[in-house]
């Protein structure tokens, strides 16, 4: 039965020190999303759950959302780091979906309470989507997902 069959591997190619360097962004990136994450959760007797209003409601929400937010943002960007370092095809749409993710998310934060950490995010971000652009790193995905497809040169 074909259906089992194993697909031929693609020929492993040496990672470039742009990717290299892209993933090691990323994991320090996911790192202060944890970290953040583990910061800004608010411990449970702190949240009153006597809430009066849909205002007050949104408020809890949001207090509870945000850090969860920075949560599933970190692990999506370490299962990115990890990609990038096995050079998996998919792992540069996910680290853009990231960075989305993130400079949504310091939006948002800019212009309900912006604190502090909200213009490192942003500019973090920026610098990241920049890079993850960068021709070197771009182009190793692209032709990953030719080789992967049986599209590549012949």
């Amino acid at each position: 039965m074909h259906i089992f069959r194993r697909k031929p591997r693609a020929e492993k190619r040496p990672r470039p020190w742009a990717v290299t360097a892209a993933a090691l962004l990323l994991l320090l990136e996911s790192t202060g999303l944890i970290a953040l994450t583990v910061h800004d959760y608010p411990a449970p007797e702190s949240i009153d759950f006597q809430v009066n209003s849909i205002g007050g409601f949104f408020d809890l929400m949001n207090v509870i959302l945000s850090p969860l937010t920075y949560g599933w943002l970190g692990l999506l960007g370490l299962l990115a780091f990890i990609g990038l370092l096995q050079m998996r095809s998919r792992a540069w749409t996910t680290a853009m979906f990231v960075q989305g993710g993130v400079l949504l998310s310091a939006l948002i934060l800019y212009l309900r309470s912006n604190p502090p950490f909200t213009y490192p995010m942003m500019l973090f971000g920026i610098f990241m989507v920049f890079y993850l652009h960068y021709n070197d790193v771009q182009s190793e995905f692209r032709s990953g997902r030719q080789v992967e497809n049986g599209n590549g040169p012949q």
